[in-house]
């Protein structure tokens, strides 16, 4: 009984090495309709660089036990998903679908590791986190605002902006 919950663990551990490895988390997007999120995440390669489909963006769903689920297609073609502008050794930039204007870069730090930058109320930032406040439900459901939060990259302030879209239905 002791071998066989042993061999589970080091199991686990053996696959969850390899995940950590092989993707580096980049932000969330955080939803005002459910606990659910939206995670992005660098795909890396054998040498630690990025892989050749540098994003990985899929749902964890929080109100069914953290379950991971993948985007759907209409999700990738309109709102979580990401469109890729240029992709070299060391930068990526890309935009989300549903912030066209709003490129992200993706660049790797001196000690090891990527952050996401973009700019956050006129500010290069690290994005931390995003939120969407919206209304309704399903397909009737209107975002009101988005909301961006990082940090300078001077890393001396909290920076927040708030996007509001010119047309709001509901």
């Amino acid at each position: 009984m002791i071998r066989r919950r042993t061999g589970f663990w080091v199991l686990w551990v053996v696959l969850f090495a390899w995940r950590a490895w092989a993707a580096e988390p980049l932000f969330v997007i955080d939803r005002s309709l459910n606990r659910n999120q939206v995670v992005y995440e660098l795909n890396l390669s054998d040498a630690n660089g990025m892989a050749e489909n540098p994003v990985r963006v899929y749902w964890v769903l929080h109100e069914d036990n953290g379950r991971v689920e993948e985007l759907s297609s209409l999700e990738q073609g309109f709102a979580y998903g990401v469109s890729i502008r240029k992709q070299e050794a060391e930068e990526l930039r890309f935009v989300l679908k549903a912030l066209p204007k709003k490129e992200i870069v993706v660049l790797r730090r001196k000690g090891g590791g990527f952050v996401a930058v973009t700019e956050i109320a006129g500010h290069p930032a690290f994005i931390k986190s995003i939120f969407i406040k919206s209304i309704g439900s399903g397909i009737f459901s209107s975002v009101r605002y988005v909301e961006v939060n990082g940090l300078s990259v001077d890393g001396e302030e909290r920076v927040v902006e708030r996007i509001v879209p010119k047309r709001a239905f509901g």
